[in-house]
């Protein structure tokens, strides 16, 4: 499990371990909440149709999803969900990125969303959950990321999405999402440099407001549906009678993901077709960051 209990502003909690498929109910499969992403922007929900969706329900589609919905709709405290052993992805879902650290003082073997090419130069503004899931591995420890398939993870993490037309939205007002208080500077670790960027300040929460929507307003956003990301933490003797080999073998692939590129070592985590995974983590608590921050929920 991972090294530290809090990091920063997270608190990691264990949701027990995941060594088996997940299948969720056929009903999960179909899309029930529809919100509006900026056409620049296609990955952060913006608008929900109603402040009660929220957007992130994992309810009986997840293992302990009622868990992690709970924790979610907590406005003081943010939280980093995680399966510990995990080895399985649930049924149908794709490995999105996978990182592990081999030993102390050794550099982090990253693919996919632990290695997002557009912050190889830079650092992102703000700490984005994979990379506090990432630099928080215990020594000889993987963590791998998991979307459902034909979804997409965005480059700050938090959740998995998919873009649908826009006419699939149909309500007339908007719920979005505002921090109660101002953002704040923060310093946090990337890349083994310190950089500085900006958090939601501890245990200030959030508020909803409703916003009239006309057509005028709606060219320029996108639908959208998400699912809470799973990621998941183990060590080699977690995958013990685990198949080693199968079909579905991956390196963090990040299709449909267009916004992230596998580098570093080639790791052997399978996809969720019952095959192996990694500890799964819920990013809750990033989203909520994303909301507070950028209205994004």
């Amino acid at each position: 499990m991972p090294a530290s209990t809090v990091v920063g502003s997270l608190t990691f909690t264990n949701l027990g371990p995941l060594t088996t498929t997940f299948t969720a109910p056929a009903a999960c499969y179909t899309p029930t909440s529809i919100g509006l992403a900026p056409t620049r922007q296609p990955g952060a929900v913006y608008y929900e149709s109603t402040c009660a969706s929220q957007g992130y329900k994992a309810g009986t589609c997840l293992p302990a999803g009622s868990i992690m919905d709970d924790n979610f709709a907590q406005t003081t405290a943010t939280y980093e969900q995680y399966f510990s052993p995990g080895v399985v992805c649930p049924d149908t879902w794709t490995t999105v990125g996978v990182a592990a650290r081999q030993g102390e003082g050794t550099a982090i073997s990253a693919t996919g969303l632990f290695a997002p090419t557009e912050f190889i130069t830079r650092p992102p503004p703000q700490n984005p959950g994979w990379n506090v899931a990432m630099q928080n591995l215990a020594i000889s420890e993987t963590v791998v990321a998991c979307c459902p398939s034909g979804y997409t993870a965005p480059v700050f993490g938090g959740r998995c999405y998919s873009n649908m037309p826009q006419s699939l939205y149909t309500a007339t007002t908007g719920c979005i999402y505002l921090g109660n208080s101002p953002p704040v500077s923060v310093t946090f670790v990337y890349n083994g440099t310190t950089a500085t960027g900006i958090g939601a300040a501890p245990g200030g929460g959030y508020t909803t407001q409703i916003e009239p929507l006309d057509e005028d307003s709606l060219e320029s956003f996108t639908g959208i549906t998400v699912m809470p990301m799973v990621t998941m933490y183990h060590r080699a003797e977690d995958l013990q009678g685990v198949p080693s080999s199968s079909p579905s073998t991956t390196t963090a692939s990040t299709t449909p993901s267009p916004q992230s590129t596998n580098v570093g070592a080639k790791l052997n985590i399978m996809g969720g077709d019952g095959t192996m995974g990694a500890p799964l983590t819920v990013w809750a608590g990033v989203a909520m960051l994303g909301a507070i921050l950028f209205g994004a929920a």
